[in-house]
């Protein structure tokens, strides 16, 4: 049996995926800019996440440093809500059933359907 985490990490890993798909649709308009400046660009919109309608750009960043095979800067060092709620639910996730809230069990549960689907899924 494959782990829960194992599995929510399958399922970022499709997240990821179809905001790089989304990203590339629309011409990938972050191609140009240098890898430094989109790393220092993602900390600061993460530091300055407010509401919603502002994360798309922080998909689109995430997006352009996938496709370059480069990782994203920890946010573990960024002290703003928006990063220090994301990786106290990544480690909430990391941490197994005993820690979770209704989020972490929500993303479980979908992680869960798509594995499932997964392997029903035809075999090429």
């Amino acid at each position: 049996m494959i782990s829960t985490p194992a599995i929510v990490a399958a399922y970022r890993g499709e997240i990821l995926l179809g905001r790089v798909e989304n990203y590339v649709r629309r011409g990938r308009p972050l191609k140009a800019k240098a890898i430094t400046y989109l790393k220092a660009r993602y900390l600061a919109a993460v530091r300055l996440y407010r509401e919603t309608s502002d994360l798309q750009e922080i998909f689109d960043l995430e997006a352009e440093v996938a496709l370059r095979g480069e990782t994203m800067p920890s946010l573990k060092v960024q002290a703003c809500d928006f990063a220090r709620r994301q990786q106290q639910h990544l480690d909430r996730l990391d941490a197994g059933p005993a820690a979770w809230g209704e989020a972490e069990r929500t993303v479980v549960a979908a992680a869960q359907a798509f594995f499932d689907d997964c392997r029903k899924a035809p075999k090429h």
